[in-house]
């Protein structure tokens, strides 16, 4: 399919993006995108058999956190005669990631995490688009909306949590590749922006960043004997593998109906992957906005204190796998002597996700263990070991703050070898 060739649109395709601030570059994209789009309509409308006629596509921009390399929109499709529009998620990226995402969701929908998955490619210039229909989820938002919107509850945003995860770590395949613990997670740590080599970047800055630097010599420390003697061998199971805040879609008006979206990821791998990543999102990212959002007042101080952080973390590694309930942290720790009410309610929320993540994952990791053979190490190591691995990947993010991460990879790892204080 070229470009500039001359098409016959099955229906109007209008885009709410530019895709290039130069008028002639964005023409371009966007014929090539209208023209992959037109090509999915054709197929929709044949599908079902002409029982009803396509009024149009409408494509909205959903923002992504860095920059993947793909374009993802909401795609809403009106059909004459119904009053709502069919609801699906659209992704454009070049055209081997778009074939090899296809086959990876195929392998999700059988495992019941997606629903229908379609997709075109464009050979000539590269660009291909899929799509994956929001069949199970009405008033369709993103969790990451759902959990930074007041009007939900702490528990609606757990239960969301509980919703779609117990639709994840529990498709072992005993056939598959066993590979060393450590090297499951390098699709993780060997990232484009490098964590490896910014943390040793830091140990490096030497006495003007001392206390810094001491932290980061303390992550290496853990990383470097998780890599000498955790020699777990992981039995696979099929991950979503991407399981962070933006890829949970949640119904707005019911925190039980949720699906996932966005499969490029998708692999065989430890099951505790899609536990762990959520919870380091929670943690580490929408907490900030978080506390950003809720503050009463724009002239507070939107930031907790090192000093709590600091405790809080501690707190989480030393209980593992069983949290207690909110009200019995906040008053063992005294934690209202360092946070505003406000702040308070912030970290409710996100102790009150985490807590739900890891229940779900301790039954996980139950069978998990009971079927991986025999093996050493806990279920509380198997999970902290993963945070640890996933946390040090997204730790040079620009959305992970470095202090927070660098206090938390420490006691995560102090975790890992049994000593939680």
């Amino acid at each position: 399919m070229m470009a500039e060739e001359t098409i016959d649109y099955v229906c109007p395709i209008k885009f709410e993006y530019r895709f290039d601030r130069n008028a002639a570059k964005h023409s371009q994209a966007l014929t090539i995108r209208r023209a992959l789009a037109n090509a999915y309509a054709e197929k929709h409308q044949s599908k079902n058999k002409g029982a009803f006629e396509i009024e149009s596509f409408e494509l909205y921009p959903v923002p992504r956190a860095g920059n993947s390399g793909s374009e993802v929109f909401y795609l809403d499709i009106y059909h004459q005669g119904q009053q709502q529009p069919n609801r699906f998620v659209a992704k454009f990226q070049d055209v081997k990631s778009t074939k090899k995402e296809y086959v990876s969701s195929l392998r999700a929908k059988r495992a019941q995490m997606c629903s229908e998955v379609e997709y075109e490619v464009d050979e000539v210039n590269d660009v291909g688009i899929i799509i994956c229909e929001l069949a199970r989820v009405a008033h369709h938002c993103e969790f990451r909306v759902f959990f930074l919107d007041l009007k939900n509850s702490d528990e609606q945003c757990a239960s969301a949590l509980s919703s779609i995860l117990s639709n994840v770590g529990n498709q072992p395949n005993d056939q598959g590749e066993r590979k060393n613990f450590v090297s499951d997670y390098e699709w993780y740590v060997d990232r484009k922006n490098q964590p490896l080599l910014r943390l040793d970047a830091i140990v490096r800055s030497g006495d003007d960043c001392q206390g810094l630097s001491l932290l980061a010599q303390g992550v290496k420390s853990h990383y470097d004997r998780m890599v000498a003697d955790f020699d777990h061998q992981v039995l696979p199971y099929l991950v979503h593998g991407d399981l962070h805040a933006r890829n949970l879609m949640v119904n707005s008006k019911n925190a039980n109906q949720t699906e996932l979206i966005d499969f490029g990821w998708v692999h065989d791998g430890h099951p505790a992957k899609d536990f762990v990543l959520m919870e380091a999102t929670i943690k580490y990212q929408l907490l900030r906005e978080l506390l950003r959002d809720i503050r009463p007042d724009r002239a507070e101080n939107q930031h907790l204190s090192v000093e709590y952080f600091e405790s809080f973390e501690r707190f989480m590694c030393r209980r593992g796998m069983w949290l207690p309930e909110f009200e019995e942290y906040k008053q063992s720790e005294n934690i209202e002597q360092y946070l505003r009410e406000d702040q308070v309610q912030a970290v409710r929320r996100v102790y009150v996700c985490v807590a739900q993540i890891r229940q779900q994952a301790r039954t996980a990791l139950q069978r998990y263990i009971s079927l991986a053979g025999t093996d050493k190490y806990s279920i509380e190591q198997h999970y902290f070991a993963s945070l640890f691995l996933v946390v040090l990947g997204l730790s040079a993010m620009p959305e992970m703050d470095m202090i927070w991460t660098l206090i938390a990879l420490n006691k995560i790892g102090d975790r890992i070898w049994n000593s939680p204080n």
